[in-house]
């Protein structure tokens, strides 16, 4: 038979195949709160840390004397002897002005948990009063003459973190290193770039650390456990709202960064999911800024305008569906123990060996200076 004209199809087992040299990855790389909250040596000088690195930090710290109490007894139009919840009593000195609903009390002296007051204060009209009724500190208006007297003070706390080892290897045979392959310049490089990139914000790894954020605990190393850090839910208890499968309105949204203001807190940033972002996104339709940052490769920073100033919203493939943190940028983030690091191990039979392996642990100050919405819907 004669050949006659030759034609794509005919012994096409010799012909060259046309093929990207390139690698296309569907799934995320990034790990964006490691850039927006840091994991870098920054966070070492924004924590104030001394005798860093270590297995175990600490950070300090205080709060005012409180200017509420509640009221422990059903109050009539005429008792002076007012009782409040045990241990309130030091909040109160002679001298202060409290008010319960409308009404003004002078406080003439404190023994234990009974404030003995003045009713109807400063021509405000003496009432009844329900028990657990919210009484508040107003100011202080002491006589002329009286003798020094010592205020309620508070005690430090120390709250703390251990460090986390996060490592894995790349191996690959000399054969995988010595043939030629489309999209792939080194084999090992390009299983270590899988692993940590862009100086550690991107890679398999940083997404482990940056996991912790959501899913940490705080474990303790010793020789028959694995040390791990706690994350966000390990010291924000405060400011915790779950809407129990209710959509998520912008009042939600307002009212939590409301409570992060009222304890002395600000919120910078709002970290949610895809179905988060969309709300978001439809709630605040004409309030929203976008701005582009090159420190952060160019990416564009949306903004939403709040009651409370703007806050920038982040989107976060990582964020459990139905749930939106609040938190202050400048009062928490990652520490490194050891900086992620690449280190090749000497050749092993026929292949070679990288190990990549870094240690961080989390801090976050100030747990009223964030919040918590979860268990919203995620279909309405």
């Amino acid at each position: 038979m004669a050949t006659g004209t030759r034609y794509s199809y005919t012994d096409s087992g010799v012909n060259m195949r046309s093929i990207a040299d390139a690698v296309y990855m569907i799934d995320w790389t990034e790990a964006p709160l490691l850039n927006i909250l840091g994991f870098g040596p920054e966070n070492v000088r924004k924590f104030d840390l001394v005798n860093f690195p270590s297995t175990k930090i600490e950070w300090i710290e205080d709060t005012m004397s409180p200017y509420t109490a509640t009221v422990n007894e059903a109050l009539d139009n005429s008792e002076t002897g007012v009782d409040v919840a045990t241990d309130q009593g030091a909040y109160f000195r002679q001298g202060d002005i409290v008010a319960v609903d409308s009404e003004y009390m002078l406080v003439t002296s404190v023994s234990s948990d009974t404030l003995t007051v003045t009713r109807g204060f400063g021509g405000t009209t003496a009432a009844s009063h329900s028990d657990q009724a919210t009484m508040t500190l107003l100011t202080r208006a002491m006589p002329e003459g009286a003798n020094a007297t010592t205020g309620h003070t508070t005690t430090t706390t120390q709250p703390y973190n251990y460090s986390q080892i996060i490592s894995e290897a790349a191996q690959a045979t000399k054969t995988a290193l010595a043939i030629k392959k489309y999209g792939v310049t080194d084999e090992m490089d390009y299983q270590v770039g899988k692993l940590f990139a862009n100086g550690g914000q991107a890679g398999k790894l940083a997404q482990f650390l940056q996991r912790t954020f959501y899913y940490g605990k705080r474990v303790q190393r010793t020789a028959s456990a694995y040390g791990t850090m706690g994350g966000f839910g390990v010291f924000v208890t405060t400011n915790v709202t779950n809407l129990s499968s209710a959509s998520l309105q912008r009042s939600d949204i307002h009212t939590k960064i409301r409570q992060i203001r009222d304890a002395g807190g600000m919120c910078t940033h709002l970290i949610t999911g895809s179905w988060g972002l969309e709300k978001i996104n439809g709630m605040y339709e004409g309030m929203i800024r976008t701005t582009r940052d090159e420190t952060r490769g160019g990416s564009e920073i949306t903004m939403v305008k709040t009651p409370h100033g703007e806050v920038e919203v982040v989107y976060d493939w990582m964020c459990p569906a139905g749930y939106m943190y609040f938190v202050n940028q400048e009062k928490c983030g990652w520490l490194p123990v050891r900086a992620f690091e690449a280190g090749k191990i000497a050749e092993q039979g026929d292949y070679f060996l990288t190990d990549v392996v870094g240690e961080y642990t989390f801090a976050l100050a100030n747990e009223e200076s964030h919040g918590l919405i979860y268990g919203f819907s995620t279909s309405s």
